[in-house]
């Protein structure tokens, strides 16, 4: 993830500079600062301490999220910080009150939100397009993600597992455009590994609300994130990442949709090498920095919302597996 916000700094150059890079891996800090022409610096604590760098985008493994979001606010550094934010809300709250003591700002990375087509769907539902939302079902599946530094996604006591560390980005989705559920049905599969899948329904008046996650398919079927939503004049629209379809469906006719993009792609080992969805993010953030504006459509309250939802659902589906048990 360093890598592909490294990629997007580099897209916008009139906006922001890399100066520096940290990584226990000094390797691959030496493979971003190449790519940006940054200086690698020894620790944290090392880069922090520069007063020539106004901000820092915190691309560690979600454990290591509130500490160094602490120090960064206490060194009076602007904060873009991946998500998920935190194992806990303990953790989150933490955070959001060094930040608000210290007086910067501190955006967390919910892509979904900046991702061309899901800014469609958001439009649609927001302006009602089609008029009402009727149905949402939003899924994003994967295999195992092997690729972490020291295979730490595998430790749910580091990452929280598939469904703090994937299916938030449907949940946050959900809860942004829609606002907190009333209520929460979970149902989840954990293995040694912790929690491996979910599947959620919402409770939300007038609308059907659903999702899944996991990160237990066999590798060749590849990752897949999308959505279907029917709306009350009976368009639906329907997009999957794996074959790249949007498609509309209307009037007993079907066409494509267009989306407005930064339509470029790098290789940083991950499950998704498009840039789009995070150009757009880290456009909007520079911007905010630059305009000396706050982050409102990631504000901090809308975060807390939608880790606690999760939270919830991670406990919705433990009492599930208990009542089975019996």
């Amino acid at each position: 993830m360093g890598k592909m916000h490294a990629n997007c700094y580099r897209a916008l150059p009139e906006m922001a500079q890399v100066v520096g890079v940290v990584d226990v891996r000094r390797e691959e800090a030496a493979a971003v600062a190449q790519l940006t022409g940054a200086r690698v610096y020894d620790t944290a604590e090392d880069l922090l301490a520069d007063r020539s760098i106004d901000a820092v985008d915190i691309c560690v493994p979600t454990f290591l999220h509130t500490k160094y979001v602490v120090q960064a606010a206490r060194a009076k550094k602007q904060i873009l910080c991946e998500k998920p934010a935190a194992l806990t809300m303990a953790d989150l709250r933490a955070m959001v009150a060094a930040v608000r003591h210290a007086r910067v700002r501190l955006m967390f990375g919910m892509v979904i939100r900046f991702w061309p087509e899901y800014q469609v769907l958001a439009d649609a539902i927001k302006h009602k397009r089609f008029g009402r939302l009727t149905t949402l079902v939003c899924t994003r599946l994967a295999s195992p993600p092997t690729y972490g530094w020291e295979n730490w996604f595998a430790d749910p006591r580091r990452s929280g597992g598939a469904a703090l560390d994937l299916h938030i980005h449907d949940v946050d989705f959900i809860c942004w455009i829609l606002g907190t559920p009333w209520g929460i049905t979970a149902r989840a599969r954990r293995t040694r590994e912790g929690l491996v899948h979910i599947m959620t329904v919402y409770d939300y008046p007038r609308v059907v609300v659903a999702a899944e996650g996991g990160w237990d398919q066999d590798p060749a079927a590849g990752f897949d994130m999308g959505f279907r939503a029917t709306f009350e004049n009976g368009t639906t629209l329907e997009y999957h990442s794996r074959t790249g379809a949007f498609k509309q469906y209307r009037r007993n006719a079907v066409q494509d949709v267009t989306v407005p993009r930064y339509d470029a792609s790098t290789d940083v080992g991950g499950n998704i090498n498009d840039l789009g969805g995070y150009y757009n993010e880290i456009r909007y953030w520079c911007t905010c920095l630059r305009d000396n504006r706050p982050c409102d459509r990631v504000s901090l309250d809308s975060v807390l919302r939608s880790h606690e939802v999760v939270f919830n659902e991670i406990r919705s589906a433990a009492r599930a597996a208990e009542r089975g048990k019996r």
